[in-house]
């Protein structure tokens, strides 16, 4: 029986939070140094998700809503173990795969140079919080993602765009850009408790005589 309660967090769940995190703050302080900067803060604003179903739709409630900023939802896709590294006793090498998805909508405006679409609008949104995201996530500052120690690596695998799907069609003015994110990380599980070692005992061996050849004992007390 495992002699202890198992209530620690696998490394990819840990891996997940710490992703949603970054982002978060990052976030927050691009918007600041973009406000310092006397720069447009809505330009550097995502908002973050994590593992929600369909969080486009709050684009479509918005109605008049002024409150239109790309979102991302941070979501755990599957891992795969490494045998290329770790053991089979304490712990084990993992590539874990999130799906970093970033939403973004447009409307319809009239520019100096004519008109834009809507469906357009919302793919320069959706491209500029995949963008933000990526370079946060992948900024020399978090080559760990601030995990020494859990995290070996971390990579953007894949960047795919797409339109969401409402039964067999497009929704209008939406966009999805998808990064797949890989982080290779340590995995562990509980282990059999150490003991101290006391005495080792060997077996007496005897001669057709009855003479004792050999015992042995060893005494680490």
């Amino acid at each position: 029986m495992i002699p202890t309660l198992i209530n620690t967090s696998d490394g990819f769940e840990i891996v997940r939070a710490k992703i949603i995190s970054i982002l978060t703050t990052e976030i927050a302080s691009q918007k600041a140094r973009a406000t310092a900067a006397s720069e447009d803060p809505d330009l550097w604003n995502v908002r973050i998700f994590s593992e929600a179903n369909n969080p486009f739709e709050m684009f479509l409630n918005n109605g008049s809503s002024s409150d239109n900023s790309p979102l991302c939802n941070v979501m755990f896709y599957e891992s795969d173990n490494d045998p290329s590294s770790g053991n089979l006793v304490s712990e084990q090498a993992e590539m874990s795969k999130f799906w970093l998805d970033c939403y973004g909508y447009g409307r319809a405006a009239s520019t100096d140079d004519g008109h834009l679409p809507g469906d357009e609008a919302g793919a320069y949104e959706a491209s500029r919080a995949a963008r933000l995201v990526r370079s946060i996530l992948m900024a020399g500052e978090y080559i760990h993602l601030g995990l020494r120690g859990l995290v070996t690596k971390r990579r953007v695998v894949r960047r795919t765009v797409s339109k969401p799907q409402s039964g067999d069609e497009a929704i209008q003015n939406i966009c999805l850009y998808r990064l797949e994110f890989e982080v290779r990380h340590s995995e562990v599980a509980p282990q059999v408790a150490e003991t101290i070692l006391q005495e080792i005992h060997g077996t007496i061996t005897r001669a057709e005589d009855g003479q004792v050849i050999a015992t042995v004992e060893y005494d680490y007390t």
